[in-house]
């Protein structure tokens, strides 16, 4: 057996072992019965909303690369970007998704192009979750005063 092939066979049974670890606590019956309810279609429409999400984010990186002079065939940046969401749900953080994204890519395009490209990416994101988290507190704020001095809480609260 290859090393290869002895990673892989680790691998599998890891992932075997974490989800019957999983399942063991799991009510199949209820959860059976819950999937019984919900509409084929709402799955469906669920899996092509994903679908679509994940194939703009693939092309975001796509446009990231080629603005850094690499030129790769979109059809490799998704399915890459398929095996980073893989190992970010495998991994303990979403970090092994990004490594993984720019090893594989890198050894053919070069990896400082590409792990400059997954960086980036990361950084945006960041900056778009404090976006998120400024906006949430503004808002926040905004209900907060709205409300009479008495019911805001706080050390001065009678």
């Amino acid at each position: 057996m290859t090393p290869r092939s002895r990673w892989l066979l680790a691998q599998v049974l890891v992932t075997t072992v974490l989800l019957g670890a999983l399942a063991r606590n799991l009510d199949l019956v209820a959860l059976r019965s819950l999937f019984l309810r919900v509409p084929v279609w709402f799955y469906l429409t669920s899996l092509a909303v994903v679908l679509v999400g994940q194939v703009a984010y693939a092309w975001r990186w796509r446009l990231l690369l080629e603005a850094a002079g690499v030129s790769i065939p979109f059809t490799k940046i998704v399915r890459q970007y398929f095996v980073g969401i893989f190992s970010n749900n495998f991994l303990p953080s979403t970090v092994g998704g990004d490594v993984a994204k720019a090893y594989y890519l890198g050894r053919d395009y070069g990896r400082l192009v590409v792990l400059a490209s997954v960086a980036i990416v990361a950084v945006a994101m960041s900056l778009l979750l404090y976006a998120h988290l400024v906006i949430a507190s503004l808002i926040g704020l905004v209900f907060w005063l709205q409300q009479p001095r008495a019911s805001r809480g706080g050390a001065g609260a009678t």
